[in-house]
């Protein structure tokens, strides 16, 4: 046994026991275990959030397009409709656009 009259600090240092460092090995295995787990367990709802967001993204694209015109006749009249909006109007007779007068 080390006296406490000793003037070096090291010389009041006692050897750790056989306990102690596999104690603190295994702390430490817990602890990363622990960590490991909750970067997996982020990194799955990561993927899952982005797998949602791309779901959406692709509905959201699938919806804009069944409101699509199908062909040329529903095209025309959404171009008829959309040209009447800004106060144009089309004058079958002549197949030319004309300018309301109000506008």
């Amino acid at each position: 046994m080390v006296t406490t009259t000793d003037p070096r600090p090291t010389a009041n240092l006692k050897w750790p026991s056989m306990q102690e460092p596999q104690h603190t090995l295994t702390k430490t295995h817990h602890r990363i275990s622990a960590q490991l787990q909750t970067g997996e367990e982020t990194q799955t709802a990561s993927r899952e959030l982005k797998m949602e967001r791309r779901e959406r993204m692709d509905q959201l694209a699938r919806d804009e397009m069944s409101q699509w015109p199908d062909g040329p006749v529903q095209m025309r009249k959404l171009l008829d409709g959309t040209v009447a909006s800004y106060g144009v109007e089309f004058d079958p007779a002549n197949k030319k656009f004309a300018v309301e007068s109000g506008f």
